[in-house]
């Protein structure tokens, strides 16, 4: 793709790298081997390939806008792959939104439990369980122990 702006071809690096926490970028090269051009790639039209010995390798599928004309695998030395939060796979980057949703999540939950605590008087519920019997005099002294030494 031909950029008006080098702007231009950032903003959809970084719209890329946000919106997947990946951005593919294809290197068009010369005869000599010379590094001519720069396309950033379609997300949805590329994949990421290890080999059985390990090396890494990209397959791009057909993409008009980026000048691939048919599906290619090529090295990983003809991609920058911008990745970042790799939680699960070196390979496999998360966007930004992904990685907070667990700190997020986590700070509902405890608005929620606070939430139900506060309704409740600022006391928890729940039930004493006892093995075996008590008697009248133990079962009196936890009750004064439970509302005087616990809940004041």
């Amino acid at each position: 793709m031909h950029y008006k702006h080098v702007i231009n071809f950032f903003e959809n690096w970084l719209n890329s790298k946000l919106s997947s926490g990946n951005a593919y970028v294809l290197k068009k090269r010369t005869d000599r081997g010379k590094v001519s051009s720069l396309h950033i790639l379609d997300l949805n039209r590329i994949t990421p390939l290890i080999s059985d010995d390990g090396e890494v390798f990209y397959q791009a599928s057909v993409d008009n806008i980026s000048g691939v004309k048919d599906t290619i695998t090529v090295p990983a030395t003809e991609i920058i792959h911008d990745r970042f939060n790799c939680l699960y796979h070196p390979l496999v980057g998360l966007p930004p939104i992904y990685a907070c949703a667990m700190a997020a999540s986590q700070g509902t939950a405890i608005m929620r439990n606070l939430t139900n605590l506060f309704v409740n008087g600022g006391k928890s519920g729940g039930i004493i369980e006892i093995q075996g019997k008590l008697s009248e005099d133990s079962v009196r002294e936890l009750k004064e122990h439970w509302e005087t030494k616990l809940w004041r």
